[in-house]
């Protein structure tokens, strides 16, 4: 069998600590699309925090940001094009019914 699709990596610090918080605040586990939106927010606050409350100053302060991590692991970024940078992806199989990332 094959599928596909992004999954919450729970071997994170970041990644465990929002699975937690959420499955407390809602009562069940979150999906990767509600990481990502918690992640989109807090750009967002923290571009505010560091620019002006124009489009553009709120855009340029979002490409420049260093020191946010993300909610499912790693540091957020943002590339030259406006489009997130995606540090590494990974391959996972399933094998004798145990999930393992292939390298």
């Amino acid at each position: 069998m094959i599928f596909g699709g992004p999954r919450i990596d729970v071997r994170v610090p970041q990644a465990r600590e929002f699975v937690r918080a959420y499955r407390t605040k809602m009562g069940f586990e979150p999906g990767y699309n509600s990481g990502l939106m918690f992640d989109s927010a807090r750009m967002l606050g923290w571009a505010l925090n560091h620019a002006d409350s124009n489009g553009p100053a709120v855009r340029d302060a979002i490409n420049k940001m260093t020191g946010l991590t993300s909610a499912l692991g790693g540091e957020l970024a943002m590339g030259p094009d406006h489009y997130t940078v995606i540090p590494s992806l990974a391959v996972w199989k399933v094998k004798n019914g145990v999930e393992y990332k292939e390298s």
